[in-house]
């Protein structure tokens, strides 16, 4: 009875409190800004060009010119790799995903069957994604092919004249469409770009209760990889890698000999298998088999040349100014000197012969002497100038007129 009591009370404050609440403000979908739209644009272009950098300058280290000459590629590449992994997976860019936004579309658009896993249409994602990014880069790399063929300076009736005519048109028109669409973006903030607005695809918020805080989760992650890989940039050239190359060799040698060092005697009997064969007297070095006329330096340095290559017969390298190193290969002066000087500056003991692979400290001058004698055959006087690691000083040759090189200890 207390029950109905207060139920039949409660009848009579029914209607102002339906009142109050009617009176209320009704939830509407959370208001999406223009400057996060804008913001999440500029992000996803850094991104581009954060990713990029680290791989042009790897292709810097081969030709200092790959980085430049396959931007465009390298642009197109980063983008499709972004773009399947955002938009196509999860309907957002990356920047957008920052400013807590995503890709919907628009009630006119029509409802396709075929969907992507973000739950937008197939169709109209494989557009956009022809639009902002296949389309740019077909569009990048014919400029470029036309100025670098002078399309501007041909004959008026010529047709090259007339294809970079109507492709400067075409710019011109996109340009003027492109204005007037961000114009109306900044009246009504919808439709960022003008292939958005094409394609019907606006920019929501990706949360109905949402707040202006931006995550920095991903651009936290960035940066750490960036500043990694400047490091390693940074680390990798002071690392001398011939130095660590042949402490690796040695240690690998050693390490049969110190593994049955601590075995017994009769083990050892059983293991001796596994220490190192000794080193034959014949070439071991990696152009061992390079003919004696021909630098081995000279054939290396133009191996890691990547723009002197070409296809067809190898090229040739005949020694010039041929000077023994103590190991006893002929090597041209300039070449042997240069080797020196880096084994120099680099603080170790000699060069590593690209031949033999032994240490070379120092080299003697070739001069060649023709024998009158048939029965004696022709030979080389090998005490003629010297050059050692003793000092700089001693691998720049005398331009004083006589055939000995000055050697000096400052």
């Amino acid at each position: 009875m207390d029950l109905d009591a207060a139920w039949n009370a409660a009848q009579e404050r029914l209607p102002g409190v339906r009142a109050a609440v009617n009176a209320l403000p009704h939830p509407t979908a959370a208001t999406v800004q223009r400057i996060g739209q804008l913001d999440a644009e500029q992000l996803d272009r850094d991104l581009v060009q954060l990713l990029k950098e680290p791989v042009t300058k790897a292709l810097g280290h081969f030709n200092s010119s790959l980085g430049f000459k396959f931007e465009p590629e390298l642009v197109a590449l980063t983008s499709a790799i972004l773009y399947k992994f955002s938009v196509w997976d999860s309907g957002a860019t990356y920047g957008a995903r920052l400013q807590g936004l995503r890709f919907a579309r628009s009630n006119r658009t029509k409802p396709l069957s075929a969907l992507t896993p973000s739950r937008l249409p197939r169709q109209t994602i494989l557009i956009h994604a022809a639009l902002t990014i296949i389309l740019p880069y077909l569009h990048t790399r014919a400029r470029s092919f036309a100025l670098s063929r002078a399309w501007p300076d041909a004959p008026v009736r010529h047709y090259r004249r007339r294809v970079w005519d109507w492709l400067t048109l075409a710019e011109s028109v996109h340009a003027h469409a492109a204005l007037v669409s961000f114009c109306v973006f900044l009246h009504n903030g919808r439709y960022r770009t003008l292939v958005d607005r094409l394609l019907g695809l606006r920019l929501v918020a990706a949360q109905q209760i949402t707040s202006r805080s931006v995550s920095y989760e991903f651009m936290n992650r960035q940066m750490v990889w960036h500043a990694f890989t400047e490091f390693l940039l940074f680390l990798l050239p002071l690392v001398n890698m011939r130095i660590l190359r042949r402490r690796f060799n040695a240690a690998l040698n050693q390490l049969p000999q110190r593994l049955l060092s601590v075995l017994p005697t009769a083990a050892k009997k059983q293991l001796t298998f596994l220490l190192p064969a000794k080193r034959s007297l014949g070439p071991v070095g990696k152009y061992a088999s390079l003919p004696d006329d021909q630098c081995a330096i000279c054939f290396e340095n133009a191996s890691l040349d990547l723009s002197s290559t070409t296809l067809g017969e190898p090229q040739e390298h005949t020694i010039q100014t041929p000077y023994r190193a103590s190991c006893g290969h002929i090597f041209c002066y300039h070449c042997l000197a240069t080797a020196l000087m880096h084994a120099v500056s680099e603080g170790e003991k000699g060069w590593d012969c690209s031949r033999c692979g032994e240490l070379v400290s120092n080299a003697t001058r070739v001069t060649a002497v023709s024998l009158l004698d048939d029965d004696s055959p022709s030979i080389d006087s090998l005490d003629v100038d010297n050059i050692s690691l003793d000092s700089y000083d001693s691998l720049r040759p005398n331009t004083t007129g006589s055939s000995q090189i000055s050697i000096s200890s400052g």
